[in-house]
């Protein structure tokens, strides 16, 4: 990835340190805890200040932050310089030092004095100066960094990862979306070497293909997407997979057409209900991305990334948790071991993502996805996890678990995505004016 800017920080010190006085009215300020990320990615995590209804970031934190995107930064006390170019520019002379006020340069030119507050950092226990968070953000938008404080973190992002942000927003908003992929899983079985496979009733290896399609868009006001997914490859020798499987969601409601035709699938929609934040679900969610990099082509960005596993986790957790309620109904297994269960499944996923954005009508959007996930899960963690139920299980079950040291899942997929002017229709065979049966 080509830098946006050069260059390394340079003269660091302490914010603050060289001012002798604080404002009077640093009596009355209160730390808080917070976040400094950058492209995802947190950097710092300092005591932001609130003082008058405003709030007030320490400046050498931000310091920090900046030269995490190669943007050079000094602070002398009374002006901080900032330098988008490779040769740090520093105007010939600067202003008198007003205690209270800190002059900012940008490429040698003088751009804002803002007010500044003096207060202990809790961390250091050093006096540090604190800046605005608006008077920031407004300071960083003119060095081509964008900024936003939310929910007690600052988030910053370089122009091309805005970029990728917004495209993720806009892709979830398109009224129609059209998406045709691939997914392979290719499962290996680890033995236990006191279970030689001569004798073994499980596979070692094992390979499912399948073909996915889905359209999204609104009907009766009401999120809507119909997905299909046709089995390539059987999952075991001599055994028969549907032709297709047909998933209808519209609203919170749900239907399954297993070649059977369809019927409504009540136990699946509070599942649906806690993934309406991911509707049109059709792309990873962009806060799980990290060491975000793009190239760009004439009529393209390309980007890559990595998955954060303790992000996944996060974000899925609404959905795992209903995995879990619905899944257990009628179980000796309870909800909260099947969630556990899950939720070290998405601590030890592994993945990376490739994405191709576009302009379409106007609007940059996601237009490819390559996925790989990778998983190993040592069945004794498995066995652990689901507890006393395991002692439910049959004993053939237990049998065949037992000759299992470890569960190894490579996951890929591909995915393009068009944005046709075609609406959704309700598959024949539904009819969405009856009251779901709770």
């Amino acid at each position: 990835m080509k830098k946006w800017v050069v260059g390394i920080a340079s003269g660091m010190v302490v914010a603050g340190s060289i001012v002798p006085t604080a404002m009077a009215a640093t009596a009355s300020t209160k730390a808080q805890s917070s976040s400094i990320v950058v492209n995802n990615e947190s950097v710092a995590a300092p005591a932001t200040l609130q003082q008058g209804g405003s709030t007030y970031v320490p400046v050498w934190y931000v310091m920090k932050a900046l030269k995490a995107i190669g943007l050079q930064s000094e602070w002398t006390g009374g002006d901080w310089f900032l330098s988008t170019t490779s040769m740090f520019a520093k105007p010939a002379s600067a202003g008198k030092t007003v205690p209270g006020q800190v002059t900012v340069y940008l490429n040698a030119s003088k751009l804002v004095t803002v007010h500044t507050v003096v207060a202990k950092d809790p961390a250091s226990k050093h006096d540090t100066t604190y800046v605005q968070v608006g008077d920031l953000t407004a300071i960083l938008q003119k060095a081509n960094v964008f900024a936003n404080w939310s929910n007690g973190s600052y988030q910053m992002q370089t122009p091309t990862v805005k970029t990728l942000d917004t495209a993720f927003q806009n892709t979830q908003s398109a009224a129609q979306s059209q998406m045709t992929g691939n997914l392979t899983e290719l499962l290996h079985f680890t033995m236990n070497p006191q279970s030689p496979s001569t004798t073994s009733t499980v596979p070692q290896d094992i390979t499912i293909q399948m073909k996915m399609t889905a359209e999204t868009g609104t009907v009766n006001g009401q999120k809507a997407a119909l997905v299909t997914i046709t089995p390539q490859t059987t999952a075991a020798a001599g055994s028969a997979l549907p032709k297709s499987i047909q998933e209808y969601i519209q609203g919170t409601r749900v239907w399954l057409n297993q070649g059977q035709g369809w019927t409504e699938q009540t136990s699946s929609e509070q599942l649906i209900q806690a993934m309406q934040s991911q509707m049109p679900l059709n792309n990873v969610n962009f806060s799980v991305l990290r060491n975000i990099q793009s190239s760009s082509t004439a009529n393209s960005t390309n980007y890559t990334a990595t998955l954060d596993a303790n992000a996944l986790a996060q974000v899925l957790a609404p959905m795992m948790n209903s995995i879990a309620s619905t899944s257990t109904q009628g179980s000796a297994i309870s909800s909260t071991q099947i969630a556990s269960l899950l939720n070290d499944i998405l601590k030890q996923t592994t993945g990376s993502l490739q994405i191709t954005v576009q302009p379409v009508n106007g609007q940059d959007r996601i237009t490819g996805e390559q996925l790989a996930l990778d998983m190993t899960l040592p069945m004794s963690t498995l066995i652990a996890s689901l507890g006393s139920a395991a002692g439910s299980a049959s004993s053939s079950s237990l049998s065949s678990a037992k000759q299992i040291q470890s569960i190894s899942i490579h996951e890929t997929m591909s995915a393009t995505y068009a944005y046709n002017n075609t609406p959704i229709t309700v598959p024949t065979g539904i009819n969405t004016s009856t009251t779901a049966v709770k």
